[in-house]
């Protein structure tokens, strides 16, 4: 909080070990973010897949119920 606003308004002094916990927190929301489209894609394809399979599977059905 304050170190925060400290270092990005007032132009106060930080070190290395500053930098490096910053950098990593920025990283690790960037990761997450990736993360979460990653997995709505693939959430994305396996919805389509299945919606297609039950598709073809209410055709089959639907053509075994004319023939009989």
């Amino acid at each position: 909080g304050w170190g925060l606003f400290k270092i990005l308004f007032l132009n106060a002094r930080y070190g290395p070990t500053t930098a490096m916990l910053m950098t990593l927190a920025v990283l690790t929301f960037v990761v997450g973010l990736v993360s979460e489209q990653v997995t709505t894609l693939l959430y994305a394809s396996s919805a389509r897949a299945a919606e297609a399979a039950q598709a073809e599977i209410e055709k089959e059905v639907r053509d075994k119920a004319d023939e009989g």
